[in-house]
């Protein structure tokens, strides 16, 4: 019995410590992966950070899996109400908007352009949101589809505000996020800087939908929505002055066109400035026809300590 038992507890050891190496070898090939592409292209890196990010935080997800309770509550129905919405004209209108922009954009994308598309999506959610901020005043998106509040005035907001944010977010973070990530790369990290891209995704968004409700609970659903209302719009500013056009453009036109952008111009001009005032106050070299006062000084130290002894 005892053997047995020295056995698996060796069989233990030898998994658990199976799986740490393989962890360690993660970390590593992760961390000599994160350090090459910040050396080489830190730019890049900052730009798909971003995507992955924003697309997460601007709230589409949420806003489309709680449509139905989304459009009960703003109406000031109940969880039958909710069933009726999904199986009425709202819900069904969410899936077909979604299908058309996505036709439309795989369709138009070389020539519409992808900054476009991208801008004109950002803002488009922006303007859902706002909608659904307005219409959620002193309102909860709770998860029986009651409104605790009362009244059913938001519908007429609240329908337009989902329709624009499934909208926006078709053109944009859905097929653009990736499209982005995999140009603005080259083809020897591109694989891995999507699988990074696809980590944060995630971790986003399991953090985005595993907060919503009970941030609604605690703060109402107004103030969720502001909060993807500003987030988004800090996405729209860095997409305007961040993100060039990628389509059809090599390695090199890429970064050519991120040297133009005015957001990494103001970064370029900040580090130039730090590094040249780095010099003016450095301590200038030595003058050979000038005494060393650090010479002297060391001079004096020697005598007056040999004076003392």
């Amino acid at each position: 019995m005892n053997g047995s038992r020295s056995s698996s507890n060796s069989g233990l050891i030898h998994r658990v410590g199976f799986v740490a190496c393989q962890v360690f070898y993660l970390y590593k090939q992760f961390y000599t992966f994160a350090v090459a592409v910040m050396r080489e292209y830190r730019r890049q890196a900052y730009i798909a950070l971003f995507l992955a990010v924003t697309q997460q935080f601007c709230g589409q997800a949420n806003v489309l899996s709680y449509a139905p309770l989304i459009f009960a509550a703003a109406s000031g129905g109940d969880a039958a109400s909710s069933s009726s919405y999904v199986q009425g004209w709202a819900t069904l209108s969410i899936g077909l908007v979604k299908f058309a922009v996505t036709v439309v954009v795989i369709w138009k994308i070389e020539s519409i352009g992808r900054r476009f598309l991208l801008l004109f999506g950002i803002a488009t959610i922006a303007a859902g949101l706002s909608l659904l901020a307005v219409a959620f005043a002193g309102r909860k998106v709770v998860p029986d589809g009651n409104d605790p509040d009362g009244g059913g005035g938001g519908f007429t907001l609240a329908l337009p505000g989902v329709l624009l944010v499934v909208c926006g977010y078709s053109c944009s973070f859905g097929p653009l996020s990736w499209v982005l990530t995999s140009e603005l790369f080259p083809t020897d990290i591109r694989g891995r800087a999507l699988g990074a891209s696809t980590i944060i995704t995630y971790l986003c968004a399991s953090l985005v939908t595993y907060t919503f409700l009970t941030s609604q609970a605690i703060f109402g659903a107004s103030i969720v929505f502001t909060f993807y209302f500003l987030m988004t719009c800090f996405g729209l500013l860095f997409a305007l002055l961040a993100i060039p056009d990628t389509g059809g453009k090599s390695a090199e036109e890429i970064n050519k066109d991120l040297d133009n952008m005015v957001w990494w111009q103001q970064r370029q001009n900040g580090s130039a400035a730090g590094e040249h005032s780095s010099v003016d106050t450095a301590e200038p070299h030595d003058d050979p026809g000038r005494p060393d006062n650090r010479s002297s000084s060391f001079l004096e130290t020697a005598t007056s300590l040999r004076s003392f002894t």
